[in-house]
């Protein structure tokens, strides 16, 4: 009779083990903690209203690249993705989209790539999946949590100002819509193609 019940709770935790996990990863992946690549301290995640300072990272494409470069007098999405996380695969096609039509209207796309060994995988990656908007490698993210916040899920999107102002912040983003319906908003004009896909 005690073994039974045993048997019982075990499957039922189990079960709620994976009903947890399931609503974890429905919205995106979660980010798993490894080890630090370096010495800083985390900082709290960036809020709306907050100004993004600048952070130099290695580039997908060569060398050492300051995003203030990349960013500075356009309105900028910042995606914090990992090959791993499949949510954020599928959203690079549309991101490349993005990028491609309103590049020459303001607008840019800027991807940190956080895999624990994202300098070594990222530019061959980065070449293999066509991605011709710029992508910034940071093993585990640790250069993006000290300079720019924490982030506790991928993809991490922000939608940056012209001035470096943070106007939206998706984490574990789970509807591209939203994140369309947003760029809408502040470049003014419908995008072309709105996502049509849930990650």
């Amino acid at each position: 009779m005690r073994s039974t019940s045993h048997a019982g709770a075990a499957t039922l935790g189990a079960v709620v083990i994976l009903i947890l996990l399931g609503a974890l990863f429905a919205a995106g992946c979660s980010r798993t903690p490894g080890p630090a690549g370096e010495s800083c301290e985390i900082t709290p995640p960036l809020e709306v209203g907050h100004k993004v300072g600048d952070m130099v990272l290695p580039s997908a494409s060569g060398g050492p690249t300051r995003i203030s470069t990349l960013i500075e007098g356009k309105v900028a999405l910042i995606d914090v993705w990992a090959t791993w996380c499949q949510p954020c695969l599928i959203a690079l096609p549309h991101l490349e989209k993005l990028h491609a039509e309103y590049g020459d209207k303001g607008f840019t796309v800027v991807g940190v790539l956080v895999d624990g060994n994202a300098n070594k995988i990222g530019p061959s990656f980065v070449e293999k999946k066509d991605i011709d908007y710029p992508v910034l490698l940071d093993d585990e993210g640790q250069r993006f949590m000290c300079d720019w916040g924490e982030f506790l899920a991928v993809p991490h999107m922000l939608i940056v100002d012209r001035d470096g102002t943070v106007l939206d912040v998706f984490s574990g983003m789970g509807d591209l819509t939203v994140v369309d319906r947003r760029l809408e908003e502040i470049l003014g004009e419908p995008l072309a193609e709105a996502a049509s896909r849930v990650l």
